[in-house]
């Protein structure tokens, strides 16, 4: 991903944002970069610029950590796997990438040079379906929802499989 940072608004928007495991980071980041949109009910969408990770969205913060969380979960040895064949690539990458096969957007798991691993992860990303952000006036501001189906809270299953690989990442 070309250089971009998101804003995080404040001290305490980067602390709640840097405390976010690195994939869901990375998924984040690549869904602002790769922007968000105002559909107004006459005339034609538009690029809303000024916004950041704070204007998100509480439950849409809560779906975007869900599958980013549940896609590392159910793809960790693939993932793990990239990692292992690429010194450059990392977790916050596999977030960039997820965003970026999920949606169709030219570039992700099938452009890292990682063979049958990255074919594997862009078909897992493709089959949880597109998804996007967009903005609604919220006063002063602007508010950042996603747009996809509802994302069911990770199981507990899945919850003790996710603090396993926490432990066990770099």
């Amino acid at each position: 991903m070309p250089e971009f940072t998101l804003d995080c608004g404040n001290i305490e928007g980067r602390l709640s944002f840097d405390a976010l495991p690195a994939i869901v980071r990375g998924y984040i980041e690549a869904a602002f970069f790769t922007g968000v949109r105002f559909w107004p009910v006459d005339g034609e969408p538009f690029e809303v610029e000024e916004v950041g990770f704070l204007d998100l969205d509480p439950e849409g913060l809560e779906q975007m950590k869900t599958d980013a969380l549940r896609f590392w979960i159910e793809n960790r040895r693939d993932i793990a796997a990239a990692i292992e064949a690429a010194p450059e690539y990392d977790l916050t990458r596999a977030g960039h990438d997820l965003w970026f096969s999920r949606n169709g957007h030219g570039t992700g798991f099938w452009d890292r040079g990682l063979g049958d691993i990255g074919e594997r992860l862009d078909a897992a990303a493709a089959k949880m379906g597109e998804c996007d952000l967009f903005a609604e006036p919220a006063p002063p501001g602007w508010r950042v929802l996603v747009e996809q189906f509802e994302t069911p809270p990770l199981t507990d299953t899945e919850c003790a499989t996710l603090a396993a690989l926490i432990r066990e990442s770099p």
